[in-house]
This record gives C-alpha cells, sequence and structure tokens, in this order.
C-alpha cells in the first residue's frame, strides 16, 4: 500500500488498547505507505498519520476544518508513549491547499530533514 487517498471523510477512528498499538507500529501499522493525499472539507485531525513512519509525501486538499496534523489530545494516553518519535522523519513534501484553520503539524517541534523546497 504506497499510497492512501481520502475524499469526504470527516473522521477516521482507530478504537484499540496500547499493546495493539504497539504492535501495529512495531510491525505492521502503515510502514509501506509513502504518500498520502486527503481532501476532506470536514476533517480536523489526521493523527492515525503518527503509525505511518515511512511518508514521503502528504497532501491535504480543501481541508477547511483541519487544526491539528497529528493532535496529542487525540492520541490520548498513548501520547506520553510517543514522545520519543519523529513521525515526519522521512517526509519530502508536505503540502497544505486551503487549510485556514491549521493551528499546529505536532505538539512540539519536529525535525524535517528530509523536506525537499521548491
Amino acid at each position: 500500500m504506497p499510497s492512501l487517498g481520502f475524499d469526504d471523510l470527516e473522521e477516521l477512528k482507530f478504537k484499540c488498547a496500547w499493546n495493539t498499538i504497539q504492535k501495529i507500529q512495531e510491525f505492521q501499522g502503515f510502514k509501506n505507505l509513502h504518500t498520502v493525499t486527503i481532501k476532506c472539507s470536514k476533517v480536523r485531525e489526521t493523527a492515525w498519520l503518527i503509525f505511518a513512519p515511512n511518508l514521503k509525501a502528504i497532501t491535504f486538499r480543501w481541508c477547511n476544518e483541519l487544526e491539528e496534523v497529528i493532535s496529542k489530545e487525540k492520541l490520548g494516553e498513548f501520547s506520553g508513549k510517543m514522545e520519543n518519535l519523529n513521525p515526519f522523519s522521512k517526509l519530502q513534501s508536505l503540502e497544505f491547499y486551503d487549510a485556514k484553520k491549521l493551528k499546529s503539524i505536532y505538539w512540539k517541534s519536529l525535525l524535517f530533514p528530509q523536506l525537499q523546497g521548491n
């Protein structure tokens, strides 16, 4: 699954226990996912992207309600266990089109060592 796209999605929920999340991260998750395109006018956050450690490109189009890319609040009790992650360390492209309400990408500073400029 190298690429994934969503149109008109309001919310994507993952309901599972921490041990399930560890297994997702360590063994499967979205490790083969490289490109995500989200075109959803009602989506407010995309915390599930934290489970895609090899993302190279993310595009948000017409995400008028997007406030946070990865929300600490949405990750809830799991956010503390993810403090040492840099979820976008392999990201080469990050594009936002019409994301007027965007407040943050992540709850702490991140490095984007692979990000390429235009």
